[in-house]
């Protein structure tokens, strides 16, 4: 799926990562609507976990990944494997009803009963 900012819910980040640096530098997206407005979520987490490691990435990543992890050790404690199992199913593709849209937040953060 397409959209208008020119990366797709499944996009790898190699496309998006000019666009995505651009638009949190001039501030056309923030940390905070990386995580809770752009439906482009596993293409995000894709481009977040590589720009975590590059010395040029805008700073907004540092926030937006720390608000991911505060995501994830609220919605995937250590010992759920079931969540974990789902979240992975999703983010592959391999869940038998995948999310076709949603925000790193609403991947995170969905149970067991978004997968029925």
């Amino acid at each position: 799926m397409h959209r208008p900012n020119g990366i797709g819910y499944g996009s790898t980040p190699d496309g998006a990562v000019d666009l995505l640096d651009r638009m949190l530098d001039e501030g056309v997206i923030a940390a905070d609507g990386l995580i809770r407005v752009a439906g482009q979520g596993p293409c995000v987490l894709r481009y977040l976990g590589d720009a975590r490691h590059r010395a040029d990435a805008p700073e907004a990543v540092a926030e937006a990944l720390a608000r991911v992890a505060v995501l994830v050790r609220r919605h995937l404690p250590v010992d759920d494997e079931a969540a974990w199992h789902r979240l992975y199913a999703r983010l592959a593709a391999q869940s038998p009803h995948p999310l076709r849209e949603g925000t790193i937040e609403s991947v995170l953060t969905a149970g067991a009963e978004d997968d029925r």
